[in-house]
């Protein structure tokens, strides 16, 4: 009995000394971030127990070397972070972006192919680019502005703390590097070479088609047009990269075309007013991403910051602010700058709903809408399409327009518009008595207003065609897709962009003879937390493989949007890129080219080449960070120059025996004065107090 009792009790002793250890040998790692752990290791089966096993786990602990061999630390693009694997334990997760490429473009050339092994080095002041063949002053623009670039905002190859993650992995190839950078024979020149004259304008069906060649007798850059060599000098200025102060590029071979010939970004500036120099950085982030057209969503609801010359009241009164307008010049200048950067500027002029802020200045055109049969001061409804002068007011418009805006698509908007104004308004109602069967464009129309709607923009298209015409640059229209889910009668070279459904109604606008833009997933100002860009990078205008030759053809491309009410001049770069990067490479690249893992780490780099350009965007795969483009010293400042004597501050030192104690920094006069101020109260109360201390010691003595 003794014996049988003594069994019980060391099994017993045995457990309470093992558990506590396989408790703290699986207790979970908790790591700073939403996802605090994997407890799915915690699995204890307390029923059956392998004592023998369990033996071996106690007394048998692994050797270092053991851990050090089957430990591997690999980078998770399912939640961008370390995993560190073959641990014994949980997973171990370390948030964290993928290390950055060097010299990788983006977006990803159609053939792409580069030799990692041989480099060659640059000298920037020896460089030169000769253009042979064909010339322009578009060209020779941009060879400046590359020149001025290229080396000055160069990626560096980054330090990177992780060298320093024991059998981490991160610097096996530090040594190699140093051979192959050392060995790097020089180029001094590149050639770029035009096979036709220059375009001067941009249009959707321009050639941006270009090859690079890096090889050790130079670099040559071939283009048909004066787009494709600039589309293929931004590429050049990418592959450059910088390495302890000097300038390499890798052996390369690139030939390159776009998929889509739109590829295009829409900036709002009536919920709230942008400001031209932030236009500007929209430009030059899409020159760096190679999209080609600004939507330009100019007037709202809520604003109408266009100043026509026609009707200057638009903006007069219906402009937040007297200041916050786009003159002709401003909108030149825009144009312009676009211009010369491969850009095009499509304004869209939303008719006929969306046109609130038409009325302040000019209600007339506005219909008037009613409640119990009575009319409502002040709510107005989309245009009024009963009168003939609505339809005269809008020719005069957009005959200045065709003027200033170059291009030849025009956005005519035509989403969300509301038919109750229209119904509840006896002039809009008895029109629709007088229609017939010309205006019905279904068989079964849930809301007969909509032979109203298809009235206005019919009779609207119908006069912007004939003007456009006499003009001699005929328009072409752009339209949400509204109009074709209502089936109206628009001009069958009219433009469909969606921006509710999917490849059904790509598919069905595409059949009613309409090519197509895509923004579905692409609403940039929809931001959620955490990582955005993969599910951008994943969708594809043309995702069914069923009839996909014939349909891209009908696909011109797609825009990333950025509507405005809650966006402002302070976030729109930060917002807008680098997510709308992965957008880019989507319709840029080859449609094959679908790798996250592979983009992740050249979207890093070119996160950072964005911000190295003077661009202030945001993160793009969570923790990082960005090396600031190295300078050179100014040998006539002495030291580093402090913040507070930046200009527009006010430095006073307070000295003791002529050295300064006390350096004290204000940005203006007023905080000058109330410092100042501050200062003798201070002094007023310490010598009170020294005198009632005075006092109190001659009454002791």
């Amino acid at each position: 009995m003794a014996s049988s009792a003594v069994t019980p009790a060391w099994l017993v002793i045995l457990l309470v000394g093992v558990y506590p250890y396989n408790v703290y040998k699986e207790a979970p790692v908790y790591v700073a971030g939403p996802r605090r752990g994997n407890y799915s290791s915690l699995k204890y089966n307390r029923t059956k127990i392998d004592i023998r096993k369990i033996r071996q786990q106690r007394f048998h602990t692994p050797t270092q070397r053991d851990i050090e061999r089957n430990v591997s630390i690999e980078w998770d693009y399912t939640d961008f972070s370390l995993q560190f694997k073959n641990i014994g334990g949980p997973a171990f997760k370390l948030r964290r972006a993928p290390r950055a490429t060097h010299g990788e473009p983006w977006p990803l050339p159609q053939t792409y192919r580069t030799n990692k092994e041989q480099v060659y080095r640059i000298d920037p002041h020896s460089f030169n680019i000769k253009v042979e063949n064909y010339s322009c002053v578009n060209l020779e623009k941009a060879i400046q502005r590359y020149k001025d670039s290229v080396f000055k905002f160069a990626s560096e190859e980054n330090y990177d703390n992780l060298k320093y993650l024991k059998n981490g992995g991160f610097d096996k190839d530090i040594l190699n590097l140093r051979k192959i950078h050392e060995d790097a024979t020089p180029i001094t020149w590149m050639s770029v070479v035009l096979k036709e004259t220059c375009s001067s304008q941009m249009h959707e069906s321009s050639n941006e088609t270009y090859s690079l060649l890096v090889k050790p007798f130079g670099i040559f850059l071939r283009a048909i047009d004066v787009w494709g060599a600039l589309r293929g000098l931004e590429t050049f200025s990418q592959i450059v990269y910088k390495r302890q102060n000097q300038f390499y590029i890798k052996d390369t071979v690139i030939e390159d075309f776009p998929r889509f010939s739109h590829r295009g970004i829409l900036i709002d500036s009536s919920r709230h007013f942008i400001k031209k120099s932030v236009i500007y950085d929209v430009i030059e982030g899409m020159v760096q991403n190679k999209m080609n057209v600004l939507h330009w969503h100019m007037v709202d609801d809520q604003s109408f910051p266009y100043v026509s010359r026609t009707f200057p009241n638009l903006s007069d009164k219906g402009a937040y602010h007297p200041s916050l307008v786009y003159k002709a010049k401003d909108i030149a200048d825009i144009i312009e700058f676009a211009r010369i950067r491969a850009v095009r500027v499509i304004p869209e002029f939303d008719t006929p709903g969306h046109t609130f802020s038409w009325g302040f200045g000019h209600p007339e055109v506005l219909t008037q809408c009613y409640r119990n049969y009575r009319k409502v001061a002040g709510y107005l409804g989309p245009m009024d399409p009963s009168k003939n002068y609505t339809f005269e007011f809008l020719n005069k418009l957009f005959h200045e327009l065709f003027d200033v805006f170059k291009d030849r698509s025009i956005h005519l908007g035509g989403d969300e518009v509301s038919l109750t104004c229209w119904a509840s308004n006896p002039d809009v109602k008895y029109l629709l008595s007088t229609m017939n069967d010309l205006w019905n464009t279904t068989l079964r129309i849930r809301d007969p207003m909509v032979k109203v709607w298809n009235y206005f923009v019919r009779r609207l298209t119908d006069n912007l065609k004939d003007m456009s015409r006499e003009q001699g640059r005929e328009k072409r229209f752009i339209m949400w897709e509204e109009a074709m889910r209502n089936r109206l009668k628009i001009p069958k070279d009219t433009i469909i962009q969606i921006w509710l459904g999917n490849i059904r109604e790509v598919q069905q606008a595409i059949d009613r003879g309409h090519q197509v833009i895509y923004s579905t997933c692409w609403y940039l100002d929809w931001v959620d937390h955490g990582v955005h860009w993969p599910k951008y990078y994943r969708c594809d205008p043309n995702p069914v493989r069923t009839g996909k030759q014939s349909r891209e053809k009908m696909i011109l491309g797609g825009e990333a949007c950025l509507w405005s009410e809650y966006i402002t001049n302070e976030n729109v770069i930060s917002l807008l890129w680098p997510r709308a990067s992965a957008v880019a490479e989507r319709l840029w690249s080859s449609r094959s080219v679908t790798d996250v893992l592979s983009a992740s780490a050249r979207l890093q780099e070119h996160r950072c080449r964005m911000l190295r350009r003077g661009l202030p965007v945001g993160y793009i795969s969570g923790p990082d960070y960005c090396v600031p483009p190295s300078q050179k010293d100014d040998p006539n400042k002495k030291g580093t120059e402090s913040v507070t004597e930046s200009s527009g501050n006010h430095i006073h030192a307070l000295r003791l025996r002529s050295k300064p104690v006390l350096w004290i920094s204000c940005t203006n006069d007023l905080e000058t004065a109330s410092l100042l101020i501050s200062l003798i109260g201070v002094l007023m109360v310490l010598m009170m107090f020294g005198f009632r201390l005075r006092s109190f010691v001659y009454r002791l003595i």
